[in-house]
């Protein structure tokens, strides 16, 4: 019978201070009185005006599947920037800060164009630590790419249309067809924003890098790496196995989130690597490892559904067939 303790399940542990530590519980009371209602606040504020640019930009697009023109796609993507000569942050930073994570690291070149200038990515693939991750792609990349989704962010209100405005894929865990297609055409066709894909296929507690699935890697086209970290003493930002809105008040309660963004080089597979996806994911996945300085684990979504079935007392799922 398997243990919640088990080697396996290792990636999906939380290692956080106890809400109720006589710290954690203070902070949290003080945070929920005085800089919870702030950051809300202003997080919804500025959620709702980029909201009022992407109906701007969203006005002369027929359909979301299509690439979208210049001009629709600056109201979507540049606005993040348009701030920085006011207040010498722009929205990136202001939303960062609204979610408590005022202080992020960025090291390396966020370009997605090879060092010899030959070869340009389209897929971007990052370990996947939590939700947060997202906001970090966006607010620290080149430019807002789209987004490997469940389907059911589309019915989120306005941030699902918003995600169809950045172009992203959306999977239904219950039908896999179509999906490393789809992947695959946004690889080799340019005209699309590039596509932010977690390989990982689920969050770990950033400890581990677990197995990876193949779409990123099977049109054998060059891929931009990215890892994510959180430093944290008391609560990590991580989101793997805990109820969301535990998790969400917690985060936001902090009195600062830490978060480092490393941008690797843009990775050229070779001959070898395009004709086994296999081997080019392990060893894109072998490099991230080594960056973050964490070991690999086999583990992948069904350890970890096991594992919140086992500590959420459910009975054990059946295991996925996808790769």
């Amino acid at each position: 019978m398997a243990s919640a303790s088990d080697e396996k399940f290792l990636p999906f542990h939380r290692h956080d201070v106890s809400l109720f530590h006589p710290y954690e519980l203070l902070k949290t009371v003080f945070a929920l009185l005085f800089i919870f209602p702030v950051r809300a606040f202003f997080l919804i504020f500025w959620i709702c005006v980029y909201g009022m640019f992407c109906f701007i930009g969203a006005r002369n697009v027929k359909n979301f599947d299509e690439p979208i023109d210049e001009k629709s796609r600056w109201w979507i993507a540049k606005f993040f920037t348009m701030f920085d000569w006011i207040l010498n942050h722009n929205l990136c930073d202001i939303l960062n800060i609204c979610l408590g994570i005022p202080f992020v690291k960025v090291t390396g070149d966020n370009s997605l164009v090879s060092k010899d200038g030959l070869h340009r990515a389209n897929v971007i693939v990052s370990n996947h630590v939590s939700w947060i991750d997202i906001y970090l792609l966006m607010t620290t990349g080149e430019e807002i790419p789209g987004f490997v989704s469940k389907v059911e962010v589309k019915k989120v209100p306005l941030i699902g249309w918003q995600s169809q405005l950045w172009q992203c894929i959306y999977v239904d865990r219950s039908q896999k067809v179509g999906t490393v297609e789809l992947i695959t055409n946004r690889a080799r066709d340019h005209r699309y924003p590039p596509t932010a894909v977690f390989p990982e296929g689920t969050t770990s507690n950033g400890k581990y890098l677990i197995s990876f699935k193949l779409g990123a890697f099977v049109a054998g086209e060059p891929v931009k790496p990215v890892v994510i970290r959180y430093p944290s003493k008391f609560y990590s930002p991580a989101w793997e196995s805990e109820h969301f809105h535990i998790h969400l008040l917690r985060a936001l309660t902090q009195f600062a989130n830490y978060a480092e963004v490393i941008y690797l080089d843009v990775y050229v597979p070779n001959e070898e690597e395009k004709k086994d996806p296999a081997l080019y994911a392990e060893n894109v996945r072998r490099l991230m490892a080594k960056e973050l300085g964490v070991p690999l684990s086999d583990s992948s979504y069904d350890e970890k559904r096991e594992y919140l079935a086992l500590i959420r007392g459910q009975p054990a799922p059946a295991r996925s067939q996808s790769k």
